[in-house]
C-alpha cells in the first residue's frame, strides 16, 4: 500500500494555511456545529445542525465569488504593466503582490469549503443510527484539506 509524501511546496503551503488568520477563525467557529453533528440523536437535531453548515457553505462560496471578481483586473492591470515598455518594475510589484494575496484567500476559502463538506458528509456522520453505539466513531473537528 502506497502512502503520500508530501513534499517541502506541500508542508509550506499546509503551514501557511494553519497559520492563516481566516482559517483559524472559522476552525474555532466550525467546532461547535461540528460537534453537535457528532452528538446528534434525532433527524430535528441533525437537520438543525446541517442547515447552519451549509449557510457557513454559503458564505465561503459568495466570498469566493467575490475574490474571482478581485482577481480578474488584478490580471488585467499586470498585462497592461508588463505591456509598457520600460518596465514599471515597482508598480508591477505591487499588483503582483496584490494579485497573489486575493489567490490566497481564494485559496483558504476554498479549502475551508473543502473541510465543511468533509467533515459534514453523509458517509462521514458521527452519529448513524445503523451503527451500534459502542461500534459508533468519536466526534472529529475539521480535517485539512487541499484544494
Amino acid at each position: 500500500m502506497s502512502v503520500h509524501a508530501p513534499n517541502k511546496r506541500e508542508i509550506e503551503r499546509e503551514d501557511r494555511l494553519l497559520r492563516d488568520p481566516v482559517w483559524q477563525a472559522e476552525r474555532l467557529a466550525l467546532g461547535e456545529p461540528l460537534s453537535k453533528l457528532g452528538e446528534a440523536s434525532d433527524d430535528h437535531a441533525f437537520f438543525d445542525v446541517r442547515v447552519s453548515l451549509v449557510a457557513r457553505l454559503k458564505a465561503r462560496q459568495n466570498r469566493l465569488g467575490e475574490l474571482r471578481a478581485e482577481i480578474t483586473p488584478l490580471q488585467a492591470r499586470r498585462r497592461e504593466l508588463a505591456a509598457i515598455r520600460p518596465k514599471p518594475e515597482a508598480e508591477l510589484r505591487v499588483v503582483q503582490r496584490e494579485l497573489e494575496d486575493v489567490e490566497w484567500q481564494a485559496e483558504v476559502q476554498r479549502d475551508l469549503h473543502c473541510a465543511v463538506l468533509q467533515d459534514c458528509h453523509p458517509s462521514r456522520r458521527q452519529n448513524r443510527r445503523d451503527v451500534e453505539p459502542e461500534k459508533r466513531a468519536a466526534p472529529r473537528g475539521v480535517a485539512l484539506a487541499y484544494g
